[in-house]
């Protein structure tokens, strides 16, 4: 996998498209300063998903895109493209190439395209986790990312090390683990407080759904009477339609005994055809036998030709098998004799070649043996170039130690004197930090004190917010309760009004009539309402006047007879029940004497008469005084028993409800109808909307009293958020003044201890100087001797040389005479060869010979036994032919018999038919007469349909034969009794809502779904906890054993590019392994064991670069771009950075930005960056032959 191609458009100095072509191997980029070569490593940081802006040297996101010159306007939207060749599947996709673009608009917008498909930034950077070009990837080295690496957290390094060991996914997907688990926590909080809703409305529905329930139940008994009643008078009805059902019956009875005969006769016919159906069949079976035994005779007869032409062929084949044998033993014998002229020949051949070898390989003796002294010689010249070079190396080496440990020891005199003022200063520092630490601890203990009052008195008014606090609490209380009251109240009043405007409680006639005429008055156009409609009834008479009329309460006034008349009809038809109409142009209400009542009146406890009583409006008054003309109210019934014994005729009511009727019969007791009535409803209603208004002028008062509270609390408020201001002002001077004194108590302390590391550290550079000067004047020393052995070893090479020219002469001879004599032995190689071929060609033909001979006698035996085999056939064949023809003629003397008893049943067969044609037309006949029949009784059933279609309004299709059992009168009456039992108790339930039973299920339902969801969420919290678990085991063990293979890789690394020294990764001491943290130790060749911080630049830089080749070496990237990392190395150690790059190129493409000559000597392919125009960057690029030419 490698970078194939790059294209970008609009992002920083490319404004125009630009398309670059990367290939493997080392791709150089060269140019001036600010030409924007490092704005390519930013279009490729960009385009893999790097999401801080600041790593791309910008501010915002928009920074990237082209910004504008003087001549060319700035641009509206950044693009950059690039392509990888992932054909040996690095990365698990299908593609053998991968596109991922990036696109932002200076709106802020932005997409990631994933071969030209819309995906996120998370896929961006899953693609290319693990490959070292994730997001903590180590495969692009930006300017200035070598300190980075270096001067990393311990734990960043460790990111850095997690991508190369392909861990990084790892950590994404447990730190995505995480994520969840803390949301699925605050879901379960969530699920907690809804299950808890939940429940509380269960508990609420179940009390509802229980008296629904009970209405239910109530409903379906009492529908289950009316159905009983109504049943057993349709059953009365169908009785005489049974009667014409007998005349039908006794026609049908004739016309099954004629079907009876008929389907005799029938039978008999069909079996008669059966029996002919069935005889065809068998003279066809028996056919279709003829046939098939004529064709075994066929097939016998061709069997038996066939056998007799295998055995002519046999015969045929053994003849010329035996001219074959004889030709064959002419062959044999003469092929023997040539056999034994050849094999003398071979022998003689053999010799000569025997002769020649052994001169040949005498000669290569003195030829190895020459070679053994030239190799020899080449040995000693080749340790003598090595020491050579060796000592060419080592001179260079302690040239170079010479001036590193100059320069190191202007460095360490350089920070001897750096140390020396440091320590001056601190000194001179502290002295003035000593001063106003005095100054400071006197400020701090004056603010002490004013901060104690503002405590004080801080307390003082949270006192009073508490005291206001709980007033507002307790009024809020109150008020929630009025509220509650005055909404239990509004319910109870739509109620109400919604019972008063069905007619509730009344009879159904009485509803359906009036609900009629109200949606439509054309029905009864004169209807004016219900009695009970009409009346005003004081407080405290409802129970006597319900008494007194009782079921007249539910008559129906209308103007005329006519509308009576009207409402009469509609009721039949509609079978809506009965129903008392008052028409007001011809009632008469029987009066009193007003005489003898007035009297009566003023009586004491006779409260009046009920028409006097009772408000209504004047044109109604005949309805009222019918009703309640003749009633007389009393308090108690003492008193309504002394008005009774004046005869005065009237009913008596006392106010409880008592009565005494004129004829002296009295009714009395408790009623145990629990069900509002009409009046009480209005009486409700009334009490009701005069509870509401009491209600709502306490809820004003509370709200009034509140809002003043809560005024209070303001005032109290802004108190205290002033004597906060102040003590918060307070405490944060005092905090500041505390963190001052201890930061200056601190800096008088790091001052102290400062003083004695310099201190320190002057001794230890005072000896350090001492050392480096000794170590030069010993390396000035190991020069001298250098080159002394240099000139030995160059005087032993020039005598070496010589001796190895001479040896080669001597090669050359020897080895021209060898090949003569191998030549000659190769011909008479080859010569001893073709005989051998010839040979042994003669012998294979011999076996072959052989084999045949002894195939074809093998063949003769077969032959014999298949002639034998046939012949027995042969006669087998003959029996079974002589067997299939006796059993032909059986079949047709068969087939001859069945077809004569079938000729006789054809004839059966055509009486049969007559017979069943003749009593068809006798049920005809009886068929059209039970029509007839049938056409009375369906006038007689014409009265049972009406009261049938009356059963199907009110119950619908249900069958009401179902309740006819065990009814008889006497159960007919007590069924209409019970009825009306039940309907009291259903007015006694008052209102019930019959949803709150489908709302319990669906509310029960959603309760164990929220319950499922809570198991599901812990359960998916164990498994995300257990993944997490796993997770990071696996994330410890691989990073345990890539550690192990880091260590040894950064180890050689470091000793190869330094030529010695040595290097290990420590991993910190941590609770969390997955949290611990990489250290860097090293070992300069010659040193002891430092701190990264004590090496020099190039020191430090070779070593980062020695870091990263080593986990490249461990895990390879597709690619690596590094900017700019060799600018601080020298000469020779960028020689070691290049002859390291190019060891690395031959697995890994690399992309490298410098400005170095001896990298880009190394590159196989040279991009020029350059800006033509100011601001706007273009590239070239050039192979390393062409830029040679051109440099001339």
């Amino acid at each position: 996998m490698y970078l194939k191609h790059l294209e970008m458009k609009g992002f920083k100095s490319f404004a125009k498209g630009i398309e670059i072509d990367f290939r493997p191997g080392i791709n150089v980029i060269v140019g001036p300063n600010g030409c924007g070569k490092s704005n390519i490593a930013d279009a490729i940081r960009w385009v893999l998903g790097e999401a801080n802006v600041r790593n791309l040297r910008g501010q915002r996101g928009e920074d990237v895109i082209f910004t504008g010159t003087d001549k060319k306007k700035p641009l509206g939207m950044a693009w950059v493209s690039m392509t990888v060749d992932n054909q040996d599947r690095v990365i698990s996709n299908d593609y053998s190439e991968i596109s991922v673009a990036r696109r932002i608009y200076r709106n802020g917008e932005s997409e990631f395209l994933l071969n030209m498909n819309q995906v996120r930034l998370k896929d961006i950077h899953s693609l290319f986790a693990g490959t070292g070009l994730g997001k903590r990837g180590y495969s692009i080295i930006g300017q200035g990312e070598l300190e980075q690496v270096l001067d990393a957290k311990p734990f960043e390094r460790r990111l850095l090390m997690e991508e190369a060991a392909e861990i990084s996914g790892f950590r994404y997907k447990k730190e995505e683990a995480e994520n969840r688990m803390n949301s699925s926590a605050l879901d379960l909080i969530r699920l907690e407080d809804i299950i808890g809703e939940v429940s509380q409305r269960v508990a609420e529905l179940e009390i509802k759904g229980a008296q629904a329930q009970k209405y239910l139940e109530l409903t379906e008994a009492l529908g289950f009477r009316e159905r009983k009643v109504m049943a057993f008078e349709l059953m009365g009805l169908q009785r005489e339609a049974d009667v014409r059902q007998r005349e039908v019956t006794e026609l049908g009875q004739q016309l099954a005994v004629v079907r009876d005969l008929f389907h005799k006769e029938e039978l008999a016919f069909q079996n008669l055809t059966s029996r002919q159906s069935k005889a065809r069949d068998t003279i066809a079976f028996h056919r279709e036998e003829k046939y098939k035994l004529t064709a075994v005779i066929n097939r016998i007869e061709g069997e038996h030709r066939l056998a007799e032409e295998r055995i002519n062929n046999a015969r045929e084949r053994l003849d010329q098998m035996e001219k074959d044998i004889s030709k064959h033993r002419e062959l044999m014998q003469k092929i023997d004799s040539d056999l034994e002229l050849s094999t003398h020949d071979l022998a003689a051949k053999e010799t000569e070649l025997k002769g020649k070898t052994e001169e040949a390989e005498k000669i290569l003796t003195e030829i190895q043996a020459t070679e053994v002294l030239e190799n020899n010689d080449r040995v000693v010249l080749a340790k003598l170039e090595g020491r050579e070079v060796d000592m060419i190396r080592e001179e260079s080496l302690l040239a170079e130690q010479a001036q590193r440990l100059e320069a190191e020891l202007k460095k360490l005199r350089e920070k001897l004197e750096q140390s020396q003022n440091e320590s001056f200063y601190l000194m001179d520092k502290m002295k003035g930090e000593r001063e106003n630490l005095t100054a400071l601890r006197n400020t701090i203990r004056n603010g002490q004190k004013s901060l104690d009052e503002l405590m004080e008195k801080k307390r003082a008014v949270e006192s009073k917010r508490e005291l206001a606090q709980g007033s507002i609490k307790e009024l809020i209380d109150k008020s929630n309760r009025a509220r509650t009251e005055l909404e239990e109240i509004n319910r109870r009043i739509l109620h109400l009004e919604e019972n008063i405007r069905s007619h509730a409680g009344l009879s159904e006639g009485v509803r359906n009539l009036v609900t009629a005429v109200s949606k439509d008055n054309r029905l009864v156009p004169g209807l004016i309402g219900v009695v009970a409609d009409l009346l005003e009834v004081p407080s405290g008479l409802e129970t006597a006047v319900e008494a007194a009329v009782g079921g007249a309460l539910e008559n129906v006034v209308v103007q005329r007879e006519e509308d009576a008349s009207k409402a009469i009809a509609l009721l039949k038809k509609k079978s809506w029940g009965r129903v008392t109409l008052l028409p007001l142009n011809i009632l008469h209400p029987s009066g009193t004497e007003r005489r003898q009542v007035e009297a009566i009146l003023k009586v004491p406890g006779v409260v009046g008469l009920g028409v006097d009583l009772v408000g209504f409006d004047p044109e109604h008054r005949k309805a009222v005084e019918y009703v309640l003309g003749r009633i007389l109210i009393v308090e108690d019934l003492q008193i309504g028993l002394k008005v009774f014994r004046q005869h005065l005729g009237l009913r008596i009511v006392t106010v409880e409800g008592d009565i005494i009727n004129p004829a002296g019969a009295m009714t009395g007791g408790r009623n145990n109808r629990r069900g509002p009535t009409p009046l009480q409803m209005k009486v409700n209603y009334r009490e009701s909307v005069s509870l509401a208004t009491a209600v709502t002028a306490e809820l004003e008062t509370l709200i009034s009293d509140l809002e003043m509270q809560k005024s209070i609390l303001e005032e109290l408020d802004a108190d205290w958020n002033t004597v906060m201001l102040q003590v918060n002002e307070k405490t944060f001077q005092h905090e500041l003044l505390v963190k001052e004194e201890a930061r200056t108590v601190q800096f008088l302390d790091d001052s102290t201890r400062k003083i004695k590391a310099f201190n320190s550290e002057e001794d230890r550079l005072l000896k350090d100087i001492a050392g480096q000067e000794g170590d030069l004047e010993r390396v000035a020393v190991g020069l001298k001797g250098m080159k002394e052995q240099l000139d030995n070893i160059r005087g032993d090479k020039h005598e070496t040389e010589a001796s190895i020219n001479q040896n080669n002469r001597m090669l050359d001879l020897l080895r021209e005479r060898h090949a003569h004599c191998c030549d000659l032995v190769d011909l008479r190689m080859r010569e001893l060869e073709a005989r051998r071929n010839n040979l042994n060609q003669q012998i294979a033909v011999k076996e072959s010979y052989d084999r045949t001979l002894t195939e074809y006698e093998s063949q003769i035996k077969k032959f014999d036994v298949m002639a034998l085999v046939e012949q027995e056939r042969i006669e087998s064949l003959e029996e079974e032919k002589d067997e299939t023809q006796q059993k032909l003629s059986d079949i047709k003397e068969i087939i001859l018999d069945i077809e004569g008893s079938l000729n006789e049943g054809n004839r059966r067969h055509l009486e049969a038919q007559a017979n069943v044609e003749s009593l068809r037309g006798q049920i005809a006949a009886l068929e059209g007469r039970i029509t007839n029949g049938e056409m009375k009784k369906l006038r007689a059933d014409m009265e049972e349909k009406n009261l049938q279609d009356q059963w199907t309004e009110k119950f619908g299709d249900e069958p009401f034969c179902d309740y006819l059992e065990e009814m008889d009168k006497r159960r007919q009456k007590i069924m209409r009794d019970e009825a009306v039992n039940i309907k009291e108790s259903l007015g006694e339930l008052g209102p019930v809502d019959l949803t709150s039973i489908d709302e319990l299920s669906q509310t029960r339902e959603r309760y164990d779904f929220l319950q499922e969801q809570m198991e599901d969420l812990q359960q998916a919290r164990e498994a995300l906890s257990s993944i997490i678990e796993e997770t990071e085991l696996i994330m410890n063990q691989r990073f345990q054993e890539f550690l192990r293979l880091a260590n040894g890789s950064f180890n050689k690394t470091f000793n190869t590019i330094f030529e010695g020294g040595e290097a290990e990764l420590l991993m910190e001491n941590h609770e969390n392994p997955l949290q611990a943290g990489v250290d860097i130790m090293v070992k300069m060749p010659g040193k002891r064991r430092q701190s990264l911080n004590l090496l020099s630049g190039g020191e430090r830089a070779l070593t980062c670069i020695a870091f990263i080749f080593s986990l490249l070496a461990l895990k390879p990237t597709p690619f690596c771009l590094i900017d700019e990392i060799d600018a601080a190395l020298d000469e020779a150690n960028l020689g070691r950075f290049t002859g390291f790059l190019r060891k690395l190129a031959e697995t890994i493409q690399f992309v490298v930005i410098t400005h170095r000559q001896g990298t880009i000597e190394i590159g196989d392919n040279i991009y020029g960056v350059t800006m033509p125009e100011q601001g706007m960057s273009e590239v070239f690029s050039i192979t390393p032959r062409e830029a040679e030419e051109l440099a001339g």
